[in-house]
């Protein structure tokens, strides 16, 4: 039997989120509306206008969607038209799992090893969540990909009680730009590259 608890407080939430979103999509569609009754209104005064933009319209959209066809007809196209799903669940230890699975409390784990492909793979050092997905997308050690914990220490900060030494590892700023910390490529990278999708 699976037991849950539900506070009292999650159904304001709920409702409350609801609400927000609903207000947010009646005042976009407000100004839609309002706006299309403007341009309505401008065109209906100026009628070789309104057929001007009815005539370059078209012809800029066709343009586009001719240019986008020709363009995807030269980019690089691979023979792979087959489809891969990688489950990975971090933190799952397979000396746990797999004794369910083969006590039949995992049936459906159970069958995607038997219809897939399943290997234990090592992890990182530090075996961090962060550092550890960061190289199964790139194939790099830590060294490599520039990404070491859950965050980054500032060793020009730490003796400034007025500032921030520690940031998130996943991100960095250079006043208000932000620059990406892993800079080398993932695998989505050089399978784009090869024209898999």
């Amino acid at each position: 039997m699976w037991l849950s608890y539900i506070d009292p407080g999650s159904g304001y939430v709920v409702v409350s989120g609801i609400g927000y979103l609903l207000a947010v999509l009646a005042a976009f569609f407000g100004v839609v509306l309002w706006r299309l009754k403007q341009f309505y209104g401008f065109f209906k005064k100026r009628p070789k206008a309104a057929l001007v933009l009815g005539i370059a319209i078209p012809v800029a959209i066709a343009g586009f969607f001719g240019y986008r066809f020709v363009q995807g007809k030269s980019m690089v196209h691979s023979d792979f038209n087959g489809r891969i799903v990688i489950l990975g669940i971090d933190g799952m230890s397979p000396a746990i799992l797999e004794p369910m699975m083969r006590a039949g409390k995992m049936p459906h784990f159970a069958a995607l090893e038997k219809q897939g492909s399943y290997h234990h793979l090592a992890t990182t050092n530090p075996s961090q969540s962060p550092v550890a997905w960061t190289g199964f997308a790139t194939g790099q050690n830590p060294g490599k990909h520039g990404l070491y914990d859950f965050i980054r220490r500032d060793p020009k900060l730490l003796g400034d009680p007025g500032k921030a030494a520690l940031s998130l590892s996943t991100s960095t700023f250079d006043g208000s730009k932000f620059l990406p910390v892993v800079t080398v490529k993932h695998f989505w990278d050089y399978a784009t590259d090869r024209g898999v999708e």
